[in-house]
């Protein structure tokens, strides 16, 4: 599944809600909760971000999106962790 900045919807204050979840997490935005609506916010943030150093990151939450494309909290929650041990890892001795 290709997700990119065209694939999110203009809302209310320049907010934008990600396509690629169902369209009940696609509902008015007012009546999103409050931190599915963070979610993906962020998840918005990073996917536009025009870094082409970012690609790998923009990969690995595609696919956490893929994986829980009905609850964006916990996509973004294990993308989240999955950095947090490639980070880990890396900086290991």
């Amino acid at each position: 599944m290709s997700l990119s900045a065209q694939n999110t919807m203009p809302r209310t204050s320049g907010e934008t809600v990600n396509r690629s979840f169902p369209e009940s997490a696609r509902a008015d935005w007012v009546d999103i909760p409050p931190l599915r609506r963070q979610a993906l916010q962020i998840i918005g943030s990073v996917l536009r971000a025009d870094s082409a150093a970012d690609h790998d990151v923009k990969t690995r939450l595609r696919g956490h999106i893929a994986t829980h494309s009905a609850n964006p909290q916990r996509a973004l929650l294990e993308h989240l962790l999955e950095t947090m041990r490639i980070n880990n890892a890396q900086s290991a001795p």
